[in-house]
């Protein structure tokens, strides 16, 4: 993408980024009409790193910007611990001098979903979130022989491809933001016969219910990415609200 401004044009570039790889170097390889080329590293911490230094440059200045101080380390924090769920990069943690949370101690609660949506013959079972450069929502179905040709599921008017998996049909919703993991994603259901609903899922129940572990299948790494995921999407809310 090109932008011009005073005069100047310069280029934009997007680069997909998963969490774990908040350490990642990147390197960005620049090739000119003459057929010579020029180099630039980054890497997400760079940025973050250099951010929080200008922002704490005094202690006025770290008044003023509180609440981006908080979402910048909050994000940190959940890099850090995706680092260590998925023992990626763990030479160096995006958490590096940042002060340790006690994960123990925070709780996670609320966020109670109805499991009985559906239709009559299309219903909502599970879900899951994917964790990589976007937030995903993955939402599994039961669904009755006799519509598994026909149904369909849909959010926000635009209709999502099903995939079957072990008996289940899933969907996946992207790109959630970290400011919207606590609002209901909500897709519609038809299963075929004419019935149709909706089905509403948050996508921190899934946090929530890893975090509380009722049944003692998520290992402790998890536990902590997801409460960190957590405190990252408080921190989001507090932080756009103000702006």
């Amino acid at each position: 993408e090109a932008l011009t401004r005073r005069g100047t044009t310069t280029y934009r570039f997007n680069c997909e980024v998963s969490a774990k790889e908040m350490t990642e170097v990147i390197r960005a390889q620049f090739f000119y009409g003459d057929n010579s080329t020029e180099e630039d590293i980054y890497s997400v911490t760079t940025y973050t790193d250099s951010l929080l230094e200008q922002l704490k440059v005094s202690e006025e200045s770290i008044r003023d910007n509180q609440l981006l101080i908080n979402l910048l380390e909050r994000m940190l924090y959940y890099g850090a611990e995706s680092q260590r769920y998925f023992g990626y990069n763990t030479d160096r943690f995006a958490d590096e001098g940042l002060a340790e949370v006690n994960y123990s101690a925070i709780s996670l609660s609320g966020f109670d979903i109805n499991r009985n949506q559906g239709t009559a013959l299309v219903k909502f079972a599970d879900a899951s979130l994917l964790l990589k450069s976007e937030t995903t929502l993955r939402l599994f179905f039961t669904v009755d022989p006799s519509v598994a040709e026909n149904f369909s599921i849909s959010y926000n008017g635009t209709a999502l491809t099903a995939a079957e998996r072990s008996g289940k049909y899933y969907v996946d919703v992207t790109g959630i933001v970290a400011d919207r993991l606590d609002e209901y994603v909500t897709v519609t259901v038809t299963d075929g016969t004419g019935a149709e609903a909706s089905v509403q899922y948050y996508p921190l129940s899934y946090c929530v219910s890893v975090a509380s572990n009722a049944k003692g299948i998520y290992k402790e790494d998890l536990i902590r990415v997801v409460k960190a995921l957590y405190l990252y999407n408080q921190a989001a809310n507090n932080y756009f609200d103000e702006v």
